[in-house]
C-alpha cells in the first residue's frame, strides 16, 4: 500500500513540473529575443552611423578646401560631398543649416561660427548628419519594435580646417617692416566705397621673414611670418586676428612683366590729386606727406614704389 501511495503522487506531480517548463521557456524567449534585438539593430546602429561620419567628414573637409572662394561656395561643396555617401541605403539629406562656417582655435582645441555679417575670416567648416525623428528620417530599426522601441535617432559631426602656407593681399616675400602709424585693413566693393570707419579686417600679411611692427603700426587682419618665424611687435595696436607662422615658405616664379613697361596706363595716373608728378622719368613712383592718389583699373609698371608718411594708393578695380 505505501509502494502504491507513492505511484500515485509522483504522477500527481507531473503536471506542475510541465507547467513550470512552459513558463520558463517564454522567459527564455523574451530575454533571448532581447538579445537578438540588442545585437542585431544595435550592429545596424553601429553601421550606419560610421556611414554618416563618413559623409560629415567628406563634407566638412570639402568644404574646407572650398572656403578661399567664400561662404557659399564652401557650404555647396560641404552639401554636395557629404549628399554623395549613403547611410542605411539612402543619400545622406544635408541642408544649409547643416553646414556652419567658422574658426578653430588650435591652443582651446574649440570651434567657433562666424557670422556671415561678420569681417573675421574663417578658416574651418563644420559638418553635422542627421537621421532623426524631428526630421522624419529616423533609423528604423528591425527587432526593437518588439520590445517597444521602433526608430533611433543618430547624429554625428565633422570639423575640418583649411591650413594653407599661402596667404594674400600683402606679401612681403624677404622681410615685411611696418613703422609710424602704417596699417592694414579691407573693404567690400559692394558695400560702396571704401571707408575707415566700415573697414573690414582681411587686410592679411605675409613674409618669409619676420613681421616687424612699431609705433601705432596696425595689422587689421592675420599676420603670418615665415616658418619657425614671429611677430616682433612693438606696436600699440598690433594684429587684429591670428599670428599663425606659415607651414612652408612662400616660393614664386620670377616676376614676367611682358611688354608692361611699354604698354601700361602709367598716364591715367591723377595727378590732380596731388598737384605733383609721383613718377619720375626713371619710373620710381613715391608718395610721401600724406600723399593719396586712386589708379583707375588697369596695368602700371614701376621700377620702385615708395610710401611714406601716411600716404595712400587705392584701387576700384583689376589692377
Amino acid at each position: 500500500m505505501t509502494h502504491s501511495n507513492h505511484l500515485r503522487a509522483a504522477r500527481h506531480c507531473r503536471p506542475l513540473r510541465q507547467g513550470s517548463i512552459v513558463v520558463l521557456t517564454a522567459l527564455l524567449l523574451v530575454v533571448m529575443l532581447a538579445f537578438l534585438a540588442f545585437s542585431v539593430d544595435f550592429g545596424y546602429i553601429v553601421v550606419t552611423e560610421s556611414e554618416l561620419q563618413n559623409a560629415a567628414d567628406a563634407g566638412a573637409t570639402s568644404g574646407a578646401k572650398a572656403l578661399p572662394g567664400g561662404r557659399k561656395a564652401a557650404i555647396s561643396a560641404a552639401k554636395k560631398w557629404a549628399a554623395k555617401n549613403n547611410a542605411a541605403s539612402s543619400a545622406v539629406p544635408m541642408t544649409d543649416a547643416d553646414v556652419e562656417i567658422g574658426s578653430w582655435d588650435d591652443q582651446a582645441a574649440s570651434f567657433k561660427v562666424i557670422a556671415a555679417s561678420s569681417s573675421e575670416t574663417p578658416n574651418a567648416v563644420r559638418v553635422t548628419c542627421r537621421l532623426t525623428a524631428d526630421r522624419g528620417n529616423a533609423l528604423k530599426l528591425f527587432l526593437a519594435p518588439l520590445l517597444g522601441t521602433s526608430q533611433a535617432n543618430l547624429t554625428v559631426y565633422s570639423i575640418a580646417r583649411m591650413k594653407s602656407s599661402r596667404c594674400g593681399q600683402i606679401i612681403g616675400l624677404n622681410k615685411m617692416t611696418m613703422s609710424g602709424s602704417s596699417y592694414t585693413d579691407s573693404y567690400r566693393s559692394q558695400d560702396g566705397p571704401y571707408s575707415a570707419a566700415s573697414a573690414r579686417n582681411n587686410g592679411h600679411v605675409c613674409s618669409n621673414d619676420n613681421i616687424a611692427m612699431s609705433g601705432s603700426t596696425a595689422i587689421r587682419g592675420n599676420a603670418r611670418p615665415g616658418p619657425g618665424k614671429k611677430v616682433s611687435s612693438g606696436s600699440s595696436v598690433g594684429v587684429i586676428g591670428k599670428v599663425e607662422p606659415l607651414i612652408d615658405k612662400m616660393v614664386f616664379p620670377a616676376a614676367d612683366p611682358g611688354n608692361a613697361s611699354s604698354i601700361n596706363d602709367n598716364n591715367s595716373i591723377p595727378l590732380s590729386d596731388l598737384g605733383k608728378q609721383p613718377l619720375n622719368a626713371s619710373g620710381n613712383f613715391a608718395l610721401s606727406g600724406g600723399d593719396g592718389v586712386s589708379l583707375p583699373p588697369g596695368t602700371y609698371y614701376f621700377s620702385k614704389l615708395t610710401l611714406s608718411g601716411g600716404s595712400t594708393i587705392r584701387t576700384d578695380g583689376p589692377t
